[in-house]
């Protein structure tokens, strides 16, 4: 929740540019969010009960658009885009929230294929 909050809050302070030629398609966007909630979602769980501040939300999305080779400004497009179009946006977020599903489902399966040989 903090995340989609944070990911609310960014589209807010950026500027509209309804360009769809700017825009990185929703494949990728998808990619995009998944990879972050993934990494965030960790990085919030090593830091509980410890004393470590929490991470940057902002450093965190600034470092995966750099692994990914995606420009910033067209990921802030991006966001801004479907900020304004909300069912486009949560159908967007369907295929993240289903796709971490599916990889959920495939780890559990290959864990519990790991632990039941002898």
């Amino acid at each position: 929740m903090k995340s989609f909050l944070f990911l609310f809050l960014f589209t807010l302070l950026i500027s509209c540019n309804n360009d769809k030629s700017r825009l990185l398609q929703k494949e990728k966007f998808v990619e995009v969010l998944i990879e972050y909630h993934l990494v965030d979602g960790i990085a919030q769980t090593q830091m509980l009960g410890s004393a470590v501040p929490p991470n940057d939300s902002v450093a965190l999305m600034d470092s995966i658009l750099m692994l990914k080779k995606i420009d910033k400004k067209i990921f802030q497009n991006t966001l801004s885009y479907y900020s304004q179009h909300l069912k486009e946006f949560s159908k967007v977020y369907d295929d993240v929230l289903s796709q971490i599903s599916q990889r959920e489902t495939k780890n559990l399966e290959e864990e519990t294929k790991a632990n039941s040989k002898p």
